[in-house]
């Protein structure tokens, strides 16, 4: 098996490791699927289970996204093929191996990945959530602009034009799990009634 695929795998297991489940299980014996709105995320637990809780969640989901491009990183991998190993452990979050190809919408390990590649417009993103949040109390509005931002700053800072462009793949995976997740919820509602 070549350095890639290895870092691919590695990837892959790495984003399926199920923390919201795990933590929220084994701390209240709450599965986050069954709980305000389903996700298998930090925000979900945070809400739902615990701020503590919560905040480990996110910290181990960003924490998986980074390890995935450190690993890459170590193996000697060019750029082309960090961003393909980002994209898996991406994948691995929000189609699970541990869950039955359930996972989350892959916010917090986006933000590990891009964390890894782009530390300084990640961070300045990040930032910029945790105000919008602060002022407006809307998590979906903060996150959008926080996210927006950081392909703005990566396409100024950045020499590369791949690394800037790299976070706007990303956000449609986030988009489209958040869509399928909310029309589950709505077609389980519409049986039950």
């Amino acid at each position: 098996m070549n350095t890639l695929w290895i870092a691919l795998l590695t990837a892959y297991l790495l984003g399926s490791l199920p923390f919201a489940y795990w933590i929220a299980h084994s701390a209240r014996g709450v599965d986050p699927r069954s709980v305000g709105d389903g996700n298998l995320g930090a925000k979900n637990v945070f809400l739902n289970v615990g701020h503590a809780e919560g905040l480990l969640v996110g910290l181990l989901d960003i924490g998986k996204g980074a390890a995935a491009i450190t690993f890459a990183r170590a193996l000697g991998l060019d750029l082309g093929a960090l961003l393909v190993v980002g994209l898996a452990a991406v994948l691995g979050h929000i189609w699970s191996l541990f869950l039955h190809l359930q996972g989350g919408q892959g916010m917090a390990t986006t933000v590990g990945v891009l964390l890894a590649l782009l530390p300084r417009e990640t961070l300045l993103g990040v930032l910029v959530i945790a105000l919008a949040l602060i002022v407006t109390r809307h998590w979906d509005f903060a996150c959008g602009v926080g996210l927006a931002l950081i392909p703005i700053a990566a396409w100024q800072w950045e020499d590369n034009p791949t690394l800037a462009l790299y976070p706007i793949a990303l956000l449609p995976l986030i988009a489209t799990r958040k869509w399928m997740q909310t029309a589950a919820a709505r077609w389980s509602h519409r049986r039950r009634v």
